[in-house]
């Protein structure tokens, strides 16, 4: 097979990284260490899919690494697609940043304090380092949201976290964009507990998610940094009946700690947000859960997060 890149540029595959996955499979790419090349299966390598990859490596967010202190590494915030791969002439796949994963673990390990134990440097990650995260992921989001894209599928699987807290965002080729001509190229995937009241029930092939949807995710991922617990997973239900699903919950704005609601932080050693987080995150919590239930568009931006976790996080340094 004789690769290349869209341009013309020869490229020759490394050896295979990880299983392959529903979509494709990642190779690592001769003499470029700084990238990798996923190649998709045939039946993915579609007309429209290569015409949405064209369109984001046409609209890249800026400043998608960032160096790491110690090593002076520059390490990839977000796995954008950086340029189109062909592969005998024909749309194959496409070139993004190389993460290091010996080094970095999905958010999903962070959240789950059981998890973090299993790990020498996850296991010592206080509220601290995890508000760090927090507003490091703020920053992140801000980035994509900046070219207009919408992630999406925001689950705990595709947020990667690095030992120095830098947050890379993969899986970018599902995200949701607008192409040049003004085409949509939709998000189709989406994760229970990590998805907007507003997108339930959605047929999501033919739906075009407002920014906002994230915005939803991003403060469900922020809630479960700051007090370990799923907003609305987790929670004593005081109300009638038997518990609500999280999605209900969601719809219904009762999220874990409300003011005067009826899902109740009194499980054994836990936190309760109403007398443990400052007033002002408390109403973007707000903002973000219950008046963001019925008006999304009333939900706190990126930026908002990342100043109050910065104010929140004030001089203390990891």
């Amino acid at each position: 097979m004789t690769y290349s890149t869209a341009s013309g540029k020869g490229l020759r595959m490394g050896r295979q990284l990880g299983q392959p996955g529903g979509e494709g499979t990642v190779f690592k790419v001769e003499g470029r260490p700084d990238v990798v090349a996923k190649l998709y299966h045939a039946k993915k390598r579609t007309p429209q899919q290569h015409a949405k990859i064209r369109a984001m490596v046409g609209s890249k967010p800026a400043n998608r690494t960032i160096r790491e202190s110690k090593t002076g590494k520059m390490v990839p915030t977000v796995a954008w697609p950086e340029d189109v791969v062909l592969e005998n002439g024909q749309f194959a796949g496409f070139l993004m940043s190389s993460i290091d994963m010996e080094q970095a673990v999905e958010i999903a390990i962070i959240l789950n304090p059981m998890r973090r134990e299993n790990r020498p440097w996850t296991k010592r990650m206080g509220l601290g380092l995890r508000s760090f995260v927090a507003m490091n992921l703020a920053a992140v989001v801000g980035q994509i949201h900046s070219v207009g894209a919408v992630i999406g599928d925001f689950n705990e699987r595709n947020v990667i976290v690095s030992r120095e807290l830098i947050v890379s965002i993969i899986d970018c080729d599902s995200m949701q964009i607008k192409g040049s001509s003004g085409k949509y190229f939709l998000c189709t995937v989406f994760a229970p507990g990590f998805t907007a009241p507003e997108m339930v029930g959605k047929d999501l092939h033919v739906t075009i998610r407002p920014q906002a949807s994230d915005l939803f995710n991003l403060a469900v991922h922020t809630y479960y940094l700051l007090m370990d617990r799923h907003p609305f997973r987790n929670g004593i239900w005081t109300g009638s009946g038997e518990k609500p699903s999280a999605e209900n919950l969601a719809r219904q704005g009762q999220w874990r700690g409300r003011s005067q609601g009826l899902l109740l932080p009194t499980e054994p050693r836990s936190l309760d947000p109403r007398t443990f987080l400052p007033s002002s995150t408390l109403r973007l919590f707000e903002r973000a859960f219950e008046t963001g239930a019925t008006t999304p568009g009333a939900r706190p931006t990126a930026t908002e997060w990342a100043r109050e976790l910065g104010q929140f996080i004030g001089e203390w340094k990891p």
